[in-house]
């Protein structure tokens, strides 16, 4: 009965359909794609709140949380502020039409952006957490 198996499986038929499953395995687990700051992965607007304190947290203490920012600007007055960036894309499924892929390309984007002001002092003064969605197009059709 072993034996039945082994060359049952053996068949070229069914080995190709295996081929054929792997593959879309392998792609369905390499289509998404994330890059920034994993950390903001699942914050939410609460849990920036209660990590991060206005008057209270410092440039540090944010630093020790959240790591160096993505970007940061310094304002006239001397407000300093810092950026953090989590991206996450999905590519529609048509992006892996072999050609067509060539001339337009989809990928559904989710972003998290963190926005961290700071006084002269460096102690916090304002901070905000945005959810943005977002649509990326590439390719040869693409304007």
């Amino acid at each position: 009965m072993l034996h039945f198996r082994t060359s049952l499986l053996c068949h070229p038929c069914y080995r190709d359909n295996l081929l054929i499953l792997i593959m879309v395995g392998l792609l369905a687990l390499s289509a998404c794609s994330t890059s920034g700051n994993q950390k903001l992965k699942d914050q939410t607007q609460s849990s920036i709140e209660e990590t991060i304190v206005p008057k209270k947290s410092t440039k540090q203490s944010v630093k020790d949380e959240f790591g160096a920012p993505y970007s940061s600007i310094t304002a006239d007055d001397g407000t300093e502020i810092w950026i953090y960036k989590y991206q996450h894309g999905t590519p529609w499924a048509r992006n892996f039409i072999p050609i067509y892929n060539l001339f337009d390309s989809v990928t559904d984007l989710d972003i998290t952006e963190m926005i961290v002001s700071f006084d002269n002092k460096g102690f916090v003064k304002k901070r905000e957490l945005r959810k943005i969605s977002d649509v990326s197009k590439r390719g040869i059709t693409v304007q």
